[in-house]
């Protein structure tokens, strides 16, 4: 059973964050640092539930340092080890924010930003709200990155007339807390569930705002991070049950959608398909039964996805070649994705 504290006094919260945390006593003052030291009239206004997900060092001790010093904005939430997708199910379960966002633990905010984006999420009634994101390379210890949308910003538009001039991601997006809410939208409680998160919520959205100020940081190049080679084929299993649930997902609601939002999730899932064969391709086995696997997963997409999805995943550059040289480019492409890695 999880054990939540409790804020001492009722607030109206305009922002709920979920932090995921395991094991970061290293990591996790850095994220929660970044939401203290906004204005207090900014942190009355938001709440941060840091599910701790099940850690084993100081990371419980260090959040409820937090917790004491700022009780009417940050909870803690202990459970027993479950995975990622359970932090954010019992993040939004708790959530009481007019909007929702999810945060890894080893990430942090602009805290310079939130002020800002806070009041625009007090002016705004859209469905799904983005900012723009800023990418922290652990090694260089620099940002290296910012990446945001070509679209008109401090505006509700019509999510259909942008959606698909747009790719969603995880660390831009936030949502209406009771679109979550009231769809019961739930994670899977394994690793790669960020992309549940965009998607699953979408067949609900009717409206889209974008404010193009940064405010997630994202840490790369960090040791056991889920994109590692060595965890991507640990966890290679997990990876595909999620393809599958978006791929069961899509035809649960396939009749309901306007076309605008069905090409949009047949393209998304259509990516997802070729991160999963990227995962295929540094499957640690042998030359022949890695082709066979190859072509198996390729029947698979086709058979079970359906003729929409299996094209949106021929047209990723990967998929294409294998394609074209009767999976022939196995090797190649295997050669070039490990070098990555390195």
């Amino acid at each position: 059973m999880k054990k939540v504290s409790k804020p001492t006094k009722k607030s109206e919260k305009i922002l709920s964050i979920s932090v995921a945390a395991y094991n970061l006593g290293d990591m996790i003052r850095d994220n929660l640092d970044s939401f203290v030291k906004a204005p207090k009239n900014v942190l009355d206004k938001i709440e941060i539930l840091v599910t701790n997900d099940g850690s084993t060092d100081d990371t419980e001790k260090i959040i409820k340092e937090y917790e004491k010093k700022y009780p009417n904005s940050v909870r803690l939430i202990n459970q027993k080890n479950q995975g990622a997708g359970s932090t954010v199910n019992s993040g939004i379960k708790h959530a009481t924010g007019k909007y929702f966002k999810m945060i890894d633990g080893d990430d942090w905010i602009e805290t310079e930003n939130l002020e800002k984006i806070v009041e625009n999420l007090e002016k705004t009634d859209a469905d799904i709200v983005l900012t723009d994101m800023l990418t922290y390379n652990e090694a260089e210890k620099r940002i290296t990155d910012r990446s945001g949308y070509d679209i008109k910003s401090d505006q509700d538009l019509h999510f259909t007339d942008v959606c698909n001039s747009i790719d969603i991601q995880m660390h831009n997006t936030m949502y209406k807390t009771e679109i979550l809410k009231q769809n019961g939208i739930k994670l899977d409680n394994g690793f790669y569930t960020d992309i549940e998160y965009v998607l699953l919520p979408l067949p609900y959205i009717k409206t889209i705002a974008y404010f193009s100020a940064p405010l997630y940081v994202y840490r790369i190049a960090r040791a056991g991070q889920s994109m590692s080679k060595a965890s991507m084929r640990k966890n290679a299993a997990q990876h595909l049950l999620v393809l599958k649930r978006l791929i069961d997902e899509y035809w649960n609601v396939k009749d309901s959608l306007n076309d605008e939002t069905k090409k949009y999730l047949i393209n998304a899932i259509g990516r997802m398909a070729n991160t999963e064969l990227r995962v295929e391709l540094l499957e640690d086995v042998g030359k022949e039964e890695k082709q066979q696997h190859i072509r198996e997963f390729f029947n698979w997409v086709e058979s079970y996805g359906g003729k929409d999805i299996y094209k949106s995943f021929l047209r990723g550059r990967k998929a294409r070649m294998l394609k074209l040289t009767n999976y022939k480019a196995v090797p190649f492409l295997e050669r070039a994705i490990e070098k990555k890695f390195y």
